[in-house]
């Protein structure tokens, strides 16, 4: 059944681009824009993925240890890869996650805490997104123009706000929880309130969460300068203010689980984000396929990891890593 729905998906987005290139986009204005493109800026994005890379490994292995978890960085690295890889092929941004997730099992020994630790890790760094679209936003001169970008913003932080009292909220509001979980059938209240204690985990580690905060802040800014530079190669009149703003929101509903890796779904947002920017339709799709080769190359490079990782020689522990214990 979910294989199924995999090709249910993907269908629809290889439609949705079928349409966007036969109704709304002439596929030659396209090429044009990107044969245009200045590959000193591009190339500048590209090398961004690389700090970020880095600085979401650190954050990750900080993380990991406020849960007693130690692991390399450069195991990290590795896994953020991979992850990348299958990023892809699933359908949504966060599909790697799940490969993380079962690949710092080996420095954990269960799948609990490191859910924990990525699940709080995704969610502080899009509402570190959200904030620094907010304050984009406020200092937006032509506010009339971005008005509904605007209250996307607001609804969405709101929103990560509330999640976030999940796990970073008082020991009193923790206890009404595990207290609310009790009265469950002891079965599921067993496996509710291991969850509970892996989330509220962070909260005795309050001085690690707000450095790694103020990394997921950097690291977001990291993000937003890859879009911008991006749209100085393709010689698109976006600020980095607006990049800001526009940004946050597209990350997030790139998060959702339509098509796999957004295609389709990605162009049609790209068109009407930008479009309060006087950004035209061929210029929004050539965009989005800069992000999405960019994208595709590290994950690429993700997949010869995985290939290598899995070879005969890897798991007998011959020139590879060896096998966990």
């Amino acid at each position: 059944m979910k294989i199924k729905a995999y090709w249910l998906k993907l269908g629809a987005g290889i439609a949705l681009i079928v349409l966007l290139l036969t109704f709304l986009v002439d596929p030659s204005d396209i090429a044009n824009q990107i044969s245009h493109s200045d590959l000193r800026w591009i190339l500048l994005a590209g090398a961004l993925h690389i700090i970020g890379l880095v600085l979401s490994a650190y954050r990750w292995q900080l993380l990991l240890g406020t849960q007693h978890v130690q692991a390399p960085l450069f195991d990290l690295i590795q896994s953020y890869l991979i992850g990348g890889f299958f990023n892809n092929f699933l359908p949504t941004r966060v599909g790697g996650d799940i490969y993380r997730m079962v690949d710092s099992k080996k420095y954990s020994g269960s799948l609990l805490r490191p859910f924990a630790v990525i699940f709080v890790e995704r969610l502080s760094g899009v509402y570190a997104l959200l904030l620094i679209g907010i304050a984009a936003v406020a200092f937006y001169p032509r506010f009339e123009e971005v008005k509904p970008l605007a209250f996307a913003l607001f609804g969405l932080s709101i929103f990560g706000f509330l999640c976030m009292l999940l796990f970073y909220g008082s020991p009193r509001f923790g206890e009404w929880l595990k207290t609310l979980a009790g009265k469950l059938p002891a079965r599921l209240s067993i496996k509710i309130l291991s969850m509970f204690d892996a989330f509220w985990y962070f909260s005795r580690s309050r001085s690690v969460l707000a450095y790694a905060f103020v990394l997921a802040i950097l690291l977001q800014g990291n993000v937003i300068l890859y879009y911008y530079f991006i749209a100085r190669g393709i010689h698109m009149s976006l600020t980095f203010q607006e990049a800001a703003i526009v940004m946050p929101i597209l990350i997030c509903i790139q998060l959702l689980p339509l098509t796999p890796n957004g295609i389709g779904v990605r162009e049609f947002t790209y068109i009407y984000l930008l479009a309060p920017f006087g950004t035209d339709r061929a210029l929004a799709v050539a965009f989005s396929l800069w992000d999405y080769i960019l994208t595709f190359f590290y994950g690429l490079i993700g997949g010869i990891l995985y290939l290598l990782k899995k070879s005969p020689q890897t798991e007998l522990g011959g020139h590879g890593e060896p096998p966990s214990k």
